[in-house]
């Protein structure tokens, strides 16, 4: 028998990444998380990395293996990056960027990189948001 896909969730301790670690490991997943915080949790499929998505070692070592990586950090809210947008380009943008090389060095198959919603819609009225709702970003 294969062994499951070994999945990696960059921001897997934050508010999206905690459910979908979740469900992944409920689905029978290799999960391996890297965040800035602790991991929430404690599973025989789970392993953590404390860390940033900026080291580049560190991404190299958790990617070892990994099938898919899903890209759900960033370093900064959209406020904050609007007061230092040249730091938030380096660090997020460039920073993706070092995220897509290492996986093509380390052969991952797929990306799943995740933007926030509440970001490009801004302030509504309706929940849940329909994808076709109009845009009001609140950069």
């Amino acid at each position: 028998m294969a062994a499951p896909p070994s999945v990696l969730v960059i921001g897997g301790s934050g508010f999206i990444g905690q459910y979908l670690v979740e469900r992944l490991l409920d689905a029978g997943q290799d999960v391996r998380t890297l965040d800035l915080g602790p991991s929430r949790f404690s599973h025989p499929g789970l392993t953590h990395w404390s860390g940033s998505f900026l080291q580049h070692e560190l991404l190299h070592e958790a990617m070892t293996g990994v099938d898919c990586v899903y890209h759900l950090a960033a370093t900064a809210m959209p406020r904050e990056a609007n007061l230092n947008p040249l730091r938030d380009c380096a660090e997020n943008v460039v920073g993706t960027l070092g995220i897509l090389d290492v996986a093509l060095t380390r052969r991952v198959r797929r990306i799943v990189f995740s933007s926030s919603g509440g970001t490009v819609y801004g302030p509504t009225d309706i929940v849940p948001i329909p994808e076709t709702h109009a845009t009001n970003r609140l950069c």
